[in-house]
C-alpha cells in the first residue's frame, strides 16, 4: 500500500511538471512588412506575427484571411496575395490550447495607385511655440512619395493640456495655455499621419491643469474590447468628462461621469484599430493619454 501511494505521488509531481513546463501563447501581433498596413492588387505583401511570452511552448501560429469587400489569400508563411480592390483582415491565431488570435485590415488598391507612406508636420518658420495672445502658426505638411496619386492631407488639433483651433490650410490659433499635437492624416486610404507637439503661452483664457500621470490608470493599452481608467487617485471626481478622439481629431466617445469612485470601464469594440487620444477633464485638471486600439 506504501508503495502503491509512493508512485502515486510521483505520477501526480511528475503531470504537475509536465504541466508547468507548457507555457501557453498569451497575446500575438500581426505586422505587415515595414508596417504596411495596404497593398496593391495582384501583389504579395508577408506579414509576421508577434507571439508573446517569449518563451512560449508552442510559438506556430496558422493564417488565415477574412475577405470583406476585397479578395485575397495567404500561405502558411504568411505570404498575401492580394486579388480584388478593397478590405480583408489577415488573422494569425496560436496552435496551442490558448486560442490566441489577432488580425489586421488591410486595404487592396488598384494597381496604378501610389499610397502615401509618410507625412512630416512643421511650421514654416521653424517655431513649434506660439507665445502671443490669439497668436498664430502656419503649419505645412510634405507627403511622400513625391508621386503619391493623391497627396491631400486634412488637418486637425489634439488639446493636450492647452487648446488650439486650425483651418483647412492648416493655420493654427492659440486658445489657451499649455501643449497641443498638430496632426496632419493622409485621406489616400493609407492611414498615414504625422503629429508634433506646439506649446501654448501667454493666453488670456485659462485652461485646467495638467492631472499627475501617477494619478490616473489606463489599461489595458493596447486595448482591444475595453479599456479600464482608475481614478481612485483622483482628488476630485465629483464630475469627470472623457473623450476618446481619432488622430484625425474626431471625437469617437464623449461622456460625462458624475461622483465616481473606482473604475470606469468604457466599451472599445467598435472602434478600429489604431491610435486615439484619452481626454479626461474634471474642471480642475486634464489629462492626455495616447491609447492604441487593436483588431478584435
Amino acid at each position: 500500500m506504501k508503495k502503491l501511494s509512493t508512485l502515486l505521488f510521483l505520477f501526480i509531481l511528475f503531470s504537475g511538471a509536465l504541466q508547468a513546463q507548457n507555457i501557453l501563447v498569451t497575446s500575438i501581433t500581426v505586422l505587415g512588412y515595414g508596417g504596411a498596413t495596404s497593398v496593391t492588387e495582384g501583389q504579395q505583401l508577408q506579414f509576421v506575427a508577434g507571439v508573446l511570452p517569449t518563451n512560449a511552448t508552442n510559438k506556430t501560429v496558422t493564417w488565415s484571411v477574412n475577405n470583406v469587400t476585397g479578395t485575397a489569400s495567404i500561405n502558411a508563411n504568411g505570404a498575401l496575395t492580394a486579388t480584388t480592390v478593397g478590405t480583408v483582415y489577415v488573422i494569425a491565431a496560436a496552435t496551442d490550447s490558448s486560442n490566441v488570435k489577432d488580425s489586421l485590415e488591410i486595404t487592396i488598391t488598384p494597381a496604378g495607385v501610389v499610397l502615401v507612406n509618410s507625412i512630416i508636420v512643421q511650421s514654416t518658420n521653424g517655431k513649434t511655440e506660439i507665445t502671443t495672445s490669439g497668436g498664430t502658426l502656419q503649419m505645412t505638411a510634405s507627403v511622400l512619395p513625391s508621386n503619391a496619386t493623391n497627396s491631400t492631407i486634412v488637418w486637425s488639433v489634439v488639446p493636450g493640456t492647452g487648446d488650439a483651433t486650425i483651418d483647412t490650410a492648416g493655420l493654427l490659433t492659440a486658445v489657451a495655455d499649455g501643449t497641443v499635437d498638430v496632426v496632419a492624416s493622409a485621406t489616400d486610404g493609407s492611414n498615414v499621419s504625422y503629429s508634433l507637439e506646439i506649446v501654448i503661452s501667454n493666453q488670456t483664457t485659462g485652461m485646467a491643469s495638467s492631472i499627475n500621470n501617477n494619478s490616473i490608470s489606463v489599461y489595458p493599452n493596447p486595448a482591444t474590447n475595453f479599456i479600464n481608467i482608475d481614478v481612485n487617485k483622483l482628488s476630485n471626481a465629483d464630475k469627470i468628462n472623457i473623450k476618446i478622439i481619432n488622430t484625425t481629431g474626431q471625437t469617437v466617445y464623449s461622456k460625462e461621469y458624475t461622483n465616481m469612485n473606482g473604475i470606469i470601464k468604457i466599451e472599445t469594440s467598435n472602434l478600429s484599430q489604431g491610435m486615439y487620444y484619452l481626454m479626461l477633464n474634471n474642471g480642475v485638471n486634464r489629462l492626455s493619454k495616447a491609447i492604441s486600439i487593436l483588431s478584435k
